[in-house]
């Protein structure tokens, strides 16, 4: 009898196993879709100021001059955390001349700026109650000269940022770790991806989410994102 009792207990578990498997997956079929917005940063909600005088800053006639004189690759590795911020400067011209990172630096900063209507979209999605908003950028750690500035954590988490997660869009690598990273499931839940790059809003599609190309006009983001069911933005 003892040891039928002892054959016994690992039914016993199995079978309470089975039941609390049961209970969660019935407690997901009844709790709401998620409803969650993962933004990419740069010239979608904030003013890349790369593009408007870091040429100067750089020792360079022009843009075509400086993207001549850098090293291939070195950039991207410096977005996926492969090497330092002040690695990147050291290296970032193949001729190897110097580069004042801290003149970079503050050129980079007093540039950033919220796209205009961007910050009003981003308050009003934040007090929609159960809206999940998330930073998903291709950026190095100069974003945290962004959130010096511009504080976007109070309205989203920062929480795919390429510097940290070693993948760049549009990787089908990033979109697929940034859904498990959030126990997201994007046939049942609404995940949309907002950026100004088409190359990466087909990835995300790829990946089964709801992707919007941002054009640049807040009002035309607000309606793609009404249409997909933020209903509660309509004025």
């Amino acid at each position: 009898r003892l040891q039928a009792n002892r054959k016994s207990r690992p039914n016993l578990r199995m079978r309470s196993l089975l039941r609390a498997a049961i209970a969660l997956r019935a407690a997901t079929a009844l709790a709401p879709p998620r409803r969650i917005v993962l933004f990419d940063v740069m010239d979608t909600l904030v003013a890349d100021p790369f593009f408007k005088g870091i040429h100067e800053v750089l020792g360079c006639a022009d843009m075509n001059e400086l993207f001549g004189a850098k090293n291939p690759g070195v950039y991207e590795a410096y977005e996926t955390g492969a090497i330092s911020q002040d690695e990147l400067w050291r290296t970032y011209f193949r001729d190897g001349r110097e580069v004042d990172a801290d003149k970079v630096r503050r050129f980079m900063k007093d540039g950033y700026e919220y796209v205009r209507g961007m910050r009003s979209l981003l308050g009003e999605l934040d007090r929609v109650d159960g809206v999940e908003l998330y930073a998903f950028s291709n950026y190095g750690d100069l974003y945290r000269l962004v959130e010096e500035k511009l504080e976007l954590s109070r309205f989203l988490e920062w929480r795919f940022v390429s510097c940290e997660t070693g993948l760049r869009k549009p990787d089908p690598a990033a979109f697929h770790m940034a859904v498990d990273d959030l126990g997201a499931d994007p046939a049942r839940d609404a995940v949309v991806f907002v950026d100004d790059s088409a190359t990466n809003c087909q990835a995300a599609e790829a990946a089964g989410l709801s992707a919007i190309c941002f054009n640049g006009d807040s009002a035309d983001c607000r309606t793609a994102l009404i249409a997909l069911g933020f209903w509660e933005l309509r004025v």
